[in-house]
């Protein structure tokens, strides 16, 4: 399939179910500093692809649209509880020193899989994990599926930190609009239900003891602005937002809302917010932290978030972790009712616990399978049915059959090393020819032009 055919065939894929919502998009870089008067908004895929020529970056998840004044010029409702859906998680990698392969093996061996596609930007890459179907956002429970994205983005930002992923990065904002100049992998194989990235987060959570499904709750005795973690970051004054750490907005804003959660009148939060910042060596206006209050008291949050606190904290080096603030879920090996997207899970992770050797097929018995992740054979039939990740395959027949097994980040890894093998060789070899012509022609003038010009970069097919 040519490249541009397999673009359109990735917006089409992403933006599937993409009824009455919204997408953002600008020009340059630049206009991110002005969107309400620079942005653009994109109501239809069409009218989106016919402009992607255009644009510098957009919003790949979607958005309900709450007024406009202009369609050209005027954005509103650029906010994450105005989500109408999530069709992707995108994790942004801000630096150039890993390779492709680099990336593609740690999303194999440490994150859910392999990636949809992988995009390079001047600064790195951005990595695309596309959704089967969206992931629906309401403002119900307290946007408890918002919370559940949130976390699947962080899960996954974690996962990557082998490759400097930014953790950091905000999970549904504005991305570099993939074109054919910049897409450097693109397998729409790889696409993943909410379900299975639902179950995936829910085991990283299970190893790191938080829960996915229960938002962080406040002890009936504990007062944030008297904590020792809140006064350490009230006696900040160097905070600037960069790479790997977050500004005085969001640091402002976590203030506000422990000032909410703690029943301050907006007066006394004011007061106190004004004195942090004038204690900041590069304060913020008044006009932006009265906007940072009135969201923290919009009614739209319980309290601060664990998860920002400890990021701060750990951004400045603060060594001060906060601890019981959420309740724990069950874990697996105390749950009564397993799925068959858990048990698939199961047997993905141990198939791909088993090095390569040479071959990326193993070879078991059904029974053996079983034996291994504890499920009945008709569970392991049924999810075979239903898989799209496990592949089996049975050569021969009767007593003289063999039952290999194989997953898809298998394969993907198999042929992603062999490659790299494949470029380490070529550049020995390109090493010794070097080597030899000067040697031999050390005292000659006669040099060959061309000789060292042995290719070193080959495609991966694994279609």
């Amino acid at each position: 399939m040519r490249m541009a055919l397999k673009i359109e065939s990735f917006y089409t894929t992403l933006l599937k179910n993409n009824h009455n919502a919204i997408i953002f998009g600008v020009e340059k870089k630049s206009d991110f500093s002005n969107i309400s008067s620079t942005g653009k908004v994109f109501q239809s895929n069409e009218i989106l692809l016919k402009s992607l020529c255009k644009l510098s970056h957009f919003t790949p998840n979607t958005y309900n649209l709450l007024s406009r004044k202009s369609p050209e010029k005027c954005l509103y409702g650029f906010t994450e509880q105005n989500l109408k859906q999530i069709n992707t998680f995108v994790v942004d990698i801000d630096t150039l020193k890993y390779s492709l392969q680099d990336i593609l093996l740690a999303c194999i061996d440490n994150s859910i899989g392999a990636p949809t596609m992988v995009i390079r930007t001047p600064n790195g890459y951005q990595v695309y994990f596309v959704l089967s179907k969206p992931m629906k956002i309401s403002s119900n429970g307290n946007f408890l599926s918002l919370n559940i994205a949130k976390r699947i983005a962080l899960n996954l930002k974690e996962s990557l930190v082998s490759v400097e992923a930014d953790r950091y990065c905000n999970d549904f904002g504005f991305f570099r609009v993939p074109k054919e100049s910049n897409i450097v992998w693109l397998q729409l194989g790889d696409i993943y239900s909410p379900e299975a990235m639902i179950t995936w987060s829910e085991k990283m959570d299970d190893d790191k003891g938080r829960s996915l499904f229960t938002t962080y709750i406040k002890q009936m005795n504990m007062n944030y602005l008297e904590s020792s973690a809140f006064q350490k970051i009230l006696s900040l004054t160097c905070i600037q937002g960069h790479k790997g750490k977050l500004g005085r907005n969001n640091t402002i804003f976590t203030i506000a809302l422990a000032c909410y959660a703690d029943g301050l009148p907006t007066t006394d939060a004011t007061k106190l917010i004004s004195k942090f910042n004038n204690g900041l060596k590069s304060p913020l206006k008044l006009t932006e932290i009265q906007a940072s209050i009135r969201s923290a008291y919009s009614g739209r949050y319980n309290g601060p978030d664990k998860i920002y606190i400890d990021q701060i904290l750990e951004g400045y080096q603060i060594d001060q972790p906060y601890t019981n603030w959420y309740k724990f879920k069950k874990v697996r090996s105390e749950r009564k009712y397993s799925h068959i997207h858990e048990w698939e899970s199961d047997l993905i992770t141990y198939l791909e616990s088993i090095p390569l050797n040479n071959t990326p097929y193993i070879t078991l018995t059904q029974k053996q399978i079983c034996k291994q992740i504890g499920c009945q054979q008709s569970t392991l039939n049924a999810l075979l049915k239903k898989s799209n990740k496990i592949i089996k395959v049975v050569t021969g027949k009767g007593r003289a059959a063999v039952t290999k097994w194989s997953t898809i980040n298998i394969i993907i890894k198999y042929f992603a090393l062999k490659h790299k093998e494949i470029t380490e060789t070529k550049s020995r070899y390109k090493k010794y020819l070097r080597n030899t012509i000067i040697t031999k022609y050390s005292h000659s003038s006669n040099l060959p032009t061309g000789i060292f010009d042995v290719p070193t970069n080959i495609a991966i097919n694994t279609s």
